[in-house]
């Protein structure tokens, strides 16, 4: 399985999708997941292309002060993508 990570801005979300389509089209049989905040989600124009979808919390991506911090996500990518 791919393991896409997506938040903050919609453009993040759009690339997902158009990776997504990229890969189902060249490698139909590939698991793609992905796991995107909240407001990405409602924008995410075809979600048939995802396996499966999950919602971060905002911990995952957000630091104390509630800034997006992309850090946060990368240094917990294995735990993201194991539950």
């Amino acid at each position: 399985m791919i393991l896409l990570v997506a938040f903050g801005k919609r453009g993040y979300g759009l690339m997902a999708h158009n990776l997504a389509f990229s890969i189902k089209k060249h490698s139909p049989d590939l698991k793609i997941g992905l796991w995107v905040d909240e407001w990405l989600h409602s924008q995410l124009p075809d979600k048939s292309l995802f396996d499966d979808i999950r919602i971060l919390s905002e911990s995952d991506y957000r630091n104390d002060k509630g800034k997006v911090d992309p850090a946060i996500a990368k240094t917990q990518i294995y735990r993201l993508g194991c539950e």
